[in-house]
C-alpha cells in the first residue's frame, strides 16, 4: 500500500525563506499543523508543513476578501494590542522580580512597545498597592501603639 509523504523543502527553496516562524500566518499554519503528525524534517521553517502552510495562507486570503480588507497591510509601528497586553497581565503577579516578568513576557508573542506597556501597567499596579499597604501598616501601627485592638 503506498503512503504518501510530505516532502520536505528542497535546499534553496524560496518558500524556506518565506515561510518561516516571523510570518503572520505561522500561528495558524503551525496550529493546522499540529493536528497531524509531521516530523520536524516535514516542517518548512520549523514550524508546519507544505500543506498546512498552504490552507493557513489559502484561508487568511479567503477572510480578508470576505471583509474586503487589503490582501497588503504596513503595520503601524506604534500599536499597541490591547487585548495581547492585557492577556499578559492577568497571568503575571505584579510582585515577581524584573527578571521573573521578563522572562514571562517573552512568552507572548508581544512587540517590544507592547512589552514596553505591560511592563508601564504592571509598576502602576505596583505602586497603587504599594501605597495601600503602606497605609494599612502605618493604620496597624497607630492602633498597636495606641493600645488599639
Amino acid at each position: 500500500m503506498p503512503v504518501k509523504a510530505i516532502a520536505p523543502a528542497a535546499a534553496g527553496d524560496p518558500l524556506e525563506v518565506l515561510w518561516t516562524a516571523g510570518h503572520p500566518v505561522a500561528e495558524a499554519a503551525g496550529r493546522i499543523c499540529s493536528s497531524h503528525w509531521s516530523s520536524f524534517s516535514d516542517l518548512i521553517g520549523g514550524v508546519a508543513c507544505r500543506l498546512c502552510w498552504e490552507e493557513a495562507i489559502w484561508k487568511d486570503r479567503m477572510f480578508a476578501e470576505e471583509c474586503d480588507l487589503p490582501l497588503d497591510i504596513d503595520p503601524d509601528p506604534s500599536y499597541i494590542d490591547e487585548i495581547a497586553v492585557e492577556k499578559a497581565l492577568r497571568s503575571l503577579d505584579p510582585t515577581s522580580s524584573e527578571a521573573r516578568i521578563d522572562f514571562a513576557l517573552t512568552e507572548f508573542a508581544l512587540t517590544e512597545l507592547e512589552r514596553h506597556e505591560a511592563r508601564r501597567r504592571l509598576a502602576q499596579l505596583r505602586d497603587r498597592r504599594g501605597v495601600r499597604r503602606f497605609a494599612c501598616s502605618r493604620a496597624a501601627a497607630a492602633r498597636r501603639a495606641g493600645g488599639g485592638r
